[in-house]
């Protein structure tokens, strides 16, 4: 099957966890409890995610687990409901450039807890996980019309929410802020590769700072440097 048709339909790749015990030690319905710990794990029960992505240093937070609603598949308005689903994608473009520098990555020691904010949520547009591999009409954000929403919120995360905030919005000229955001597209979301010579002038800049440092460590050892 297509995997348009597999995302559609909302059949995710399954894996099969088999338990093996001693019956002389383990009864048959410890090993069931166990089991459904694991599954509670997985489906991010006891902020298992949340531990996870704060151990690998991620700074946002996880999405959540929830019921696919999936209107295609059921009795009611189905050209209103998928209309409603794509007017939310094109809500939570909107709010991730009006919001997203709240959540922005610009914490380079980690110290504070990973941000949070309910108008960035998927959730809060009637969206899910099941809808990440779906596609949606984008409005032209980094040149596309239509795309996944696992590539929308991938281009918005850079764009956004990167090591570096970008609070523009409350900008009242259209076209200033049009050139922002197409700034901002180059620079996180499509970056144009360094020309060769910048590389060997970046390379050069610092490598004669490391020998200066060198010298000035080796002349005055024990003294302070201050660099202005």
């Amino acid at each position: 099957m297509a995997p348009e048709a597999l995302s559609q339909l909302g059949i995710s790749k399954a894996i099969t966890i088999s338990s093996t015990y001693d019956h002389r030690i383990i009864q048959g319905a410890e090993s069931g409890a166990f089991l459904a710990r694991v599954h509670e794990l997985i489906i991010g029960k006891s902020g298992f995610y949340d531990d996870a992505f704060v151990n690998l240093g991620l700074a946002h937070v996880p999405l959540r687990w929830n019921i696919d609603q999936n209107h295609s598949l059921s009795p009611g308005d189905q050209v209103r409901d998928q209309a409603a689903k794509e007017a939310g994608v094109i809500e939570l473009i909107n709010s991730y450039r009006v919001r997203g520098h709240l959540i922005a990555d610009i914490d380079p020691l980690h110290a504070m807890p990973v941000l949070y904010h309910p108008e960035l949520d998927i959730e809060t547009y009637g969206l899910t996980i099941w809808d990440l591999d779906r596609e949606f009409i984008t409005g032209g954000l980094a040149g596309t019309k239509v795309a996944t929403l696992r590539k929308i919120l991938d281009i918005l995360q850079r764009a956004y929410c990167g090591k570096v905030g970008i609070e523009y919005r409350h900008i009242q000229s259209k076209e200033e802020k049009l050139w922002i955001r197409e700034q901002i597209r180059r620079q996180f979301v499509a970056p144009e590769p360094v020309p060769v010579e910048i590389k060997k002038q970046l390379l050069w800049k610092l490598i004669s700072a490391e020998q200066f440092e060198r010298f000035l460590h080796t002349k005055y050892l024990g003294q302070k440097k201050i660099f202005a």
